[in-house]
């Protein structure tokens, strides 16, 4: 095997997020393909990486400006650059002229559009920063919409599969009285458990599953249930009018500051994973949600995976006949298909395969997916 010489640009927990938790899984997965990882995001407890992991010592703007001009040492490897927003590509941009390698682009927002249309005077500055990338992953249709409506050309677009499991290599909550109380929580009862996740944003619509235990008609099934929100990320005001509208509650409970591995344990607990987000790029908590054996109730934010039964993003209503029906075990309901777009994706093992060998752009989607371990579902036997 050929010396590794792909580098990634971008964070690993902490922060917890979607780009952090899918770039800890692909390093912890395969290091064996990357050469290593700059990371401008400060934190003093960063997950430990099994690659070169050049990050920031410090907070703070000038620290960052640091990592980001780092990227000139590596400007004869290939580079994959992850980011959420367009916008951030900008500060980002500077460092990436005049590379004599490969670099490849991932943006993991769900709405790359609302960047535009909030700031339009963006998008000749977007232009040329998307200039700097000769291949760019697409998480979803909509988002290929969007690089092709700002004028990038189709052969640099591939879609990608970008689901990765997560991978156990020790007891997840043994040292975390959270995690330890979540558990508790969950299993003082036999009721089930609806379980959301995500940032503290109002576009997540965490409040949905709090008002479905309030409406009137849900006594109709003669079913009782309990929620759970895991929030990660900067706590805002939303996050504390969640918080104020809980109160003493004994059937809602938010957690806030879980890792990741915590809560794959607290995931697996549960009976319902909910996401009835207006944006999202590929929902990766569905996808595990799904592996750990629970129904999954999501929005039509994106294209969502075999099994996940769809409701309006905007439709508090039919958010509330989703779960009933798979609390009611009910037959019914809008079932979807992951791709049902039509176009091939490539798994991101493969893609990143490519972009380390530099012999051409991938183009062929394997048929293989990547593994960590296997999950029992409910009605496996151990």
């Amino acid at each position: 095997m050929h010396e590794p010489r792909l580098w990634i640009y971008g964070a690993v927990p902490e922060p917890v997020g979607g780009v952090s938790v899918f770039l800890s899984r692909l390093i912890m997965l395969a290091p064996e393909h990357l050469a290593g990882i700059v990371d401008p995001y400060f934190a003093e407890d960063k997950m430990a990486m099994p690659i070169e992991h050049r990050r920031s010592l410090r907070p703070g703007r000038r620290e960052k400006i640091r990592l980001m001009s780092s990227l000139k040492l590596i400007r004869d490897s290939p580079l994959m650059v992850n980011a959420s927003r367009p916008e951030g590509l900008i500060a980002l941009a500077p460092f990436l002229t005049r590379r004599r390698a490969r670099t490849a682009l991932i943006l993991h927002h769900g709405d790359l559009q609302k960047s535009l249309d909030k700031r339009p005077w963006l998008l000749p500055i977007l232009k040329f920063c998307l200039r700097n990338f000769g291949n760019i992953g697409c998480l979803s249709s909509s988002q290929a919409d969007f690089y092709s409506r700002v004028g990038v050309k189709q052969p640099r677009l591939q879609m990608l599969e970008t689901y990765l499991p997560p991978c156990r290599t020790k007891n997840p909550v043994e040292h975390s009285q959270l995690a330890e109380s979540t558990l508790a929580w969950i299993r003082s009862q036999s009721t089930p458990v609806l379980i959301g996740s995500g940032y503290a944003h109002e576009y997540y619509q965490h409040d949905w599953g709090i008002d479905y235990l309030d409406q009137q008609e849900f006594s109709r099934f003669g079913i009782s249930a309990r929620y759970l929100i895991c929030c990660y990320g900067p706590k805002t005001g939303y996050l504390e009018q969640l918080m104020k509208r809980i109160g003493d509650r004994l059937d809602v409970r938010l957690v806030h500051g879980l890792t990741p591995e915590e809560f794959d344990a607290v995931l697996g607990e549960c009976r319902v994973y909910v996401r009835p987000t207006r944006t999202d790029s590929y929902g990766m908590a569905t996808r595990d949600a799904l592996q750990q054996g629970l129904s999954v109730v999501a929005s039509n934010a994106c294209e969502r995976a075999v099994g996940c039964l769809i409701h309006d993003a905007n439709d508090r209503a039919s958010f509330y006949r989703a779960v009933d029906t798979i609390l009611a075990n009910e037959p019914g309901g809008e079932k979807t298909n992951f791709g049902v777009d039509s176009i091939s994706r490539i798994e991101i093992l493969d893609w990143i395969k490519e972009l380390n060998s530099g012999t051409g752009k991938a183009t062929t989607p394997s048929s293989s997916s990547p593994n960590c371990y296997r999950t029992r579902t409910r009605g496996d036997t151990a």
